[in-house]
C-alpha cells in the first residue's frame, strides 16, 4: 500500500491542496498546518516524498499527511488518495492491508528477481566468454560489482534455481523470469546473455536488460511490462543517483546500458538511461523530484535533435531544469561509452556538460539558423512560426529570457549577425501576437502601446544595488536569529544570492550545525562592500518583524523589475497585460504587508 502511494502519489501535490509552499532547490516550504507559526518551518521534501516540520516536530509521507490534517483513519485515507489520484488499486475495500494480492504479488516478484540476480552474477564468474567480452568493453571488476552484471546461459538452470527457491510458477511468470512454451513447460525468458538488473530508488530489482554477445537478434532485450517494471517510468542507475549527487550537481542522462556503466566508471556517478523506450514525461517527472539540472547526451546527427525535438513535444515538469549536450564526430559514430573511454574521454565529457543549454534554446537555435538561411522561402515562414509557437508554450513572465536568446544569437553561431537576430526576434514577436490573435479569433491590425503597459509608478521602487543592501541584510539577520532561516527559501530571493550564501545557511540549518558555523557565514556576508554590516541585536519578535519588511522590500522590488522588463514592448499581448494586471495585484498586497509590518513595529515602539 505505502509502495503504490510513493510510487504514485505526489506528496507535493497532496501538501499544496492545504498549505502554500515556497520552492527552491530541492526543499519547499510554507506555514506549518499543524501548529500556529508566523514564520515558515514546514518543509517537503519532493525527492524523499516526506514533510517535516522544524517547529511542532511533525513528520510523516502523503498518507500521513492526509490522516492528520483531515481527521481520517487509514482506509479513509487511502480512499481519499486512491479518488483524488485516480489510483484503482487504492480504492478496493479492504480491512488489513498485508492482505493485498498486488501487495503480495509485488513483494514476491521482487524477491524472485533478487534471487535471479545473484543467480546471474554468480553464474558471471563462471563464463570466461562473457567476462572477455565485458573487458573488451571497457567493463572492470568494480563496475561489475557496482552493478550487479551477470550472464544466463540457456535459462534451465535458472528455472530450476529458482523452483528451488520456492518461486511459484505463477510468481515466474508474473516476474517477466519465464513464460509457458507450447507444451505447457515453464522457459526462461532470457538466454545467453549478459544479464544487467535495473534497480529503482528504493533499491529493489524490478526488472532485467540481456545483451546479446554473439550473432542473434534482438542485440538488447527487457524484462516484459510487469506489475513491478513499467518502462515508460524507469531508469537504469536510478538507484545510484542519491549517492552520486554527492558529487555532482547535475544528472546525466543517455539512451544506453553501456553508456551508463561507462560514465560510471570514469566518475560521472549520476548517469542514468531509459529502457529501450524513448525518454518519456514520467521519466522527466522521475528526474525532477532530485531538483538539479538534467543534461542529455545526445548524438550530434540528426537522429539526435530528432530525440530532443521529440522531447519537446512532451509536457515537462515546470522545476525541471533540462538541458542538452551533443556529441560531434566525424563519423557520427562516437556515443557517451565510447567518447568518455578515449582521449581525454572524462575532460570531453565535463565540457559537455557545462556547456549544455536549455532545449529550448537549442531548438530556437535550430530554427533561427532554418529561418535565415533555408532557400526554401516557405520553410523560413514555418520555421519563424514554430519559433513563435514554442515561446508562447511557456508563461508570459518567461518569453523574455526565450526572446532574449533569439537576439543574443550571434554569440553563438558565428553566421547570424546582430542585425539578423534583431531582425528575427521582431518577426518572432510579431508571429506570436499573431498567432495569439488566431487562436482567440480577433482578427484586425496590431493595437497600439496600452496604458497597462504603462510602468506602475504608485509605489517608490528599489534600486538593484538597494535590492541587493537589503538581501544582505536579510540574511545577517537570519544568521543571527537562525529560527528565521527556513524563511529564506523564497524563490524571488535567487536573483540575488550572488554568492551562494542563502543555500549554505539553508544547507547548514538542514544538517543541525550550530552557531559557529553561522558566525562564519556573518563574517563571509560582512566581507561584501555593500553589506550593512553587524545587524544590530534585537529579539526575537522584533526580528521576525524586520526580516518580514525586508522581504516584503525585496518581493516589491522583484516585481519592478518584471514590470520595467514587461514595459517594453510596444505592441503588448492580451497576456502580457494580464501577467501586468497580476504583478499590480501582487505587488499592492506586499505593499499592504510592509506597511502592516511598519504599523506593528510603531506600535511596539510606542509601548515600548
Amino acid at each position: 500500500m505505502n509502495r503504490i502511494i510513493e510510487d504514485r502519489v505526489s506528496i507535493v501535490e497532496v501538501v499544496k491542496r492545504y498549505v502554500k509552499l515556497q520552492s527552491s532547490g530541492r526543499r519547499l516550504v510554507g506555514l506549518c498546518p499543524f501548529h500556529k507559526e508566523k514564520t515558515p518551518s514546514f518543509s517537503v521534501n519532493e525527492e524523499k516524498q516526506f514533510y517535516h516540520c522544524f517547529g511542532c516536530g511533525a513528520h510523516g509521507n502523503a498518507l500521513t499527511f492526509v490522516m492528520n490534517i483531515e481527521h481520517l483513519s487509514f482506509p479513509e485515507a487511502v480512499r481519499k488518495l486512491g479518488n483524488e489520484f485516480g489510483i484503482r488499486e487504492l480504492l478496493q475495500e479492504r480491512h488489513d492491508p498485508s492482505n493485498d494480492q498486488a501487495e503480495q504479488d509485488h513483494r514476491q516478484i521482487a524477491a524472485a528477481n533478487r534471487a535471479a540476480a545473484l543467480f546471474f552474477h554468480h553464474k558471471l564468474n563462471e563464463t570466461p566468454v562473457a567476462l572477455a567480452y565485458l573487458q573488451e568493453r571497457g567493463i572492470s571488476l568494480e563496475t561489475i560489482r557496482r552493478f550487479g552484471i551477470g550472464w544466463i546461459g540457456n535459462g534451465d538452470e535458472l528455472i530450476a534455481h529458482l523452483r528451488t527457491a520456492a518461486v511459484s510458477p505463477k510468481i515466474l511468470e508474473k516476474s517477466g523470469l519465464a513464460r509457458l512454451d507450447g507444451s505447457g513447460r515453464l522457459r526462461s525468458f532470457f538466454h545467453d546473455r549478459i544479464m544487467i538488473p535495473v534497480i529503482d530508488l528504493r533499491r529493489q530489482v524490478i526488472g532485467f536488460g540481456g545483451r546479446i554477445i554473439g550473432p542473434g537478434e534482438p542485440k538488447y532485450l527487457n524484462t516484459a511490462e510487469t506489475p513491478v517494471f513499467l518502462k515508460r517510468a524507469s531508469l537504469f542507475g536510478a538507484n545510484l543517483i542519491r549517492d552520486g549527487l554527492r558529487e555532482h550537481r547535475y544528472i546525466i542522462l543517455t539512451e544506453g546500458y553501456f553508456d551508463v556503466m561507462a560514465l560510471h566508471a570514469h566518475g560521472f556517478t549520476t548517469a542514468v538511461a531509459a529502457l529501450g523506450t524513448a525518454i518519456g514525461a514520467e521519466h522527466l517527472k522521475l528526474l525532477e523530484r532530485f531538483g538539479v539540472p538534467v543534461v542529455m547526451l545526445l548524438d550530434g546527427d540528426a537522429a539526435g535533435r530528432k530525440a530532443m525535438r521529440r522531447v519537446l513535444e512532451l509536457e515537462l515538469p515546470e522545476k525541471l531544469d533540462l538541458r542538452a549536450a551533443f556529441i560531434e564526430s566525424p563519423d557520427g559514430k562516437e556515443d557517451p561509452d565510447s567518447l568518455v573511454r578515449g582521449p581525454n574521454g572524462p575532460s570531453r565529457i565535463e565540457q559537455l556538460v557545462s556547456r549544455a543549454e536549455g532545449i529550448t534554446q537549442h531548438y530556437l537555435s535550430d530554427l533561427a539558423e532554418q529561418a535565415l538561411r533555408d532557400p526554401n522561402l516557405p520553410q523560413r515562414d514555418l520555421a519563424k512560426e514554430e519559433m513563435a509557437r514554442l515561446v508562447l508554450r511557456y508563461p508570459a513572465y518567461r518569453r523574455g529570457d526565450h526572446l532574449n536568446y533569439i537576439e543574443e544569437l550571434p554569440r553563438r553561431i558565428r553566421t547570424v549577425s546582430p542585425d539578423d537576430a534583431k531582425k528575427l526576434r521582431k518577426e518572432t514577436e510579431a508571429q506570436m501576437r499573431e498567432l495569439l490573435k488566431r487562436e482567440k479569433g480577433r482578427p484586425g491590425a496590431t493595437r497600439r502601446s496600452s496604458p497597462e503597459m504603462s510602468t506602475d509608478r504608485s509605489v517608490a521602487r528599489l534600486k538593484p544595488i538597494s535590492a541587493h543592501a537589503v538581501f544582505q541584510d536579510l540574511l545577517l539577520l537570519a544568521a543571527t536569529h537562525p529560527t528565521l532561516i527556513p524563511a529564506l527559501d523564497d524563490p524571488v530571493l535567487d536573483r540575488y544570492d550572488r554568492a551562494d550564501v542563502r543555500r549554505a545557511l539553508l544547507d547548514a540549518y538542514d544538517a543541525g550545525e550550530g552557531d559557529a558555523v553561522y558566525r562564519r557565514i556573518i563574517g563571509k556576508v560582512t566581507e561584501d562592500e555593500h553589506a550593512p554590516g553587524a545587524p544590530t541585536p534585537l529579539d526575537a519578535d522584533a526580528a521576525e518583524m524586520r526580516f518580514r519588511s525586508l522581504l516584503s522590500q525585496i518581493h516589491i522590488a522583484a516585481i519592478d523589475e518584471t514590470l520595467r522588463d514587461l514595459a517594453g514592448a510596444s505592441n503588448p499581448t492580451p497576456e502580457e497585460i494580464a501577467e501586468i494586471q497580476r504583478l499590480r495585484t501582487e505587488k499592492k498586497q506586499w505593499s499592504d504587508a510592509l506597511i502592516g509590518v511598519r504599523s506593528s513595529t510603531d506600535v511596539r515602539r510606542t509601548h515600548a
